[in-house]
């Protein structure tokens, strides 16, 4: 115990005799447990001591793991652990992650869904909207996850209602179509978040936001068409999910109101866009070129407001 208290030392502060004397088990695995949370640069030697110069991340895993199996600190805490704060750490690339994360992702499959719940919990709710790569890979690893503890369930020969099967396939669905659209959408809106898109603080009103602050006439037509996509609301929150009108009729209104250019140079750049539109979106775009600044934001159907005036 000594050695390794010394050893963990050199990586941590900790208190030696403390550790040694194992009178209070949680100091032990609090310790193992910040061992296997460190991180060393991305692409850089470490800069800690000669028995781990040689080694990586995935050097420093197994060093946990063997003080884990010493002290009796289960093997699922220490991977967890060590996962997340691979996928905390925005000085890596999403692909650095992926590459650090080694062996982690094979052995969370083994308790599929203690993990699912563990990346829930812990993890989605801090990785920004904006970092589509690295929320791609949480949202895969969910999937993942979700179909591992599907098959031990299949394997167990557990029964499973029909609601309950349905409700598992839309989860699987949703889950591709959110890492599939964290794909897509570095190409189209660099800086839009994501989470605020599919609407999981505000709804619909806090979608079309999102979609006003990054809309431009150059990705109009893929940002409508992704929206197209937009699996369902995961919770209901009053309102229906955003429409591709809406995409157009957004930007339509902020080049009317706020391009540049003359008045006639800003409607022929939008004027393209007009047999987009749907009827409930329409109306008050006509109610804008009518009134200007006395029009009301009227609420569109779908939720949110297209924010004619502003």
């Amino acid at each position: 115990a000594s050695i390794d208290a010394e050893f963990l030392k050199q990586h941590l502060p900790m208190d030696v005799g403390q550790f040694v004397a194992g009178q209070e088990e949680n100091y032990r695995r609090s310790a193992i447990l910040t061992f296997a949370s460190k991180l060393d640069p991305p692409e850089e030697e470490p800069d800690g001591p000669a028995a781990l110069s040689a080694g990586s991340d995935q050097a420093r895993l197994e060093k946990a793991l063997e003080l884990a199996e010493t002290y009796g600190v289960p093997r699922w805490e220490v991977v967890a652990t060590r996962a997340t704060a691979l996928l905390m750490d925005t000085r890596r690339k999403a692909d650095q992650c992926q590459a650090a994360m080694g062996s982690c992702e094979r052995e969370l499959l083994a308790e599929p869904e203690r993990t699912f719940k563990h990346l829930l919990r812990a993890v989605y709710p801090h990785v920004a909207g904006s970092d589509h790569p690295r929320l791609g890979h949480v949202y895969a690893m969910l999937l993942d996850c979700h179909l591992a503890h599907r098959k031990q369930q299949a394997a167990g020969g557990g029964k499973v209602s029909e609601e309950e099967a349905a409700e598992a396939e839309r989860k699987a669905a949703r889950l591709r179509k959110c890492a599939d659209i964290a794909a897509k959408l570095p190409r189209m809106a660099a800086r839009l978040d994501l989470k605020r898109l599919l609407g999981e603080a505000g709804g619909a009103t806090e979608a079309l936001a999102e979609v006003r602050a990054h809309v431009t006439l150059g990705n109009v037509h893929p940002l409508a068409k992704l929206v197209k996509d937009l699996p369902p609301p995961a919770r209901a929150r009053g309102a229906a999910a955003i429409r591709p009108s809406q995409v157009f009729a957004v930007l339509v209104c902020a080049t009317l109101a706020k391009g540049k250019g003359t008045y006639e140079d800003r409607y022929k750049a939008v004027e393209g866009l007009l047999d987009r539109l749907e009827v409930a979106d329409l109306v008050p775009l006509v109610r804008f070129v009518a009134l200007g600044a006395a029009a009301p934001a009227v609420a569109t159907a779908g939720g949110g407001s297209t924010g004619w005036a502003s």
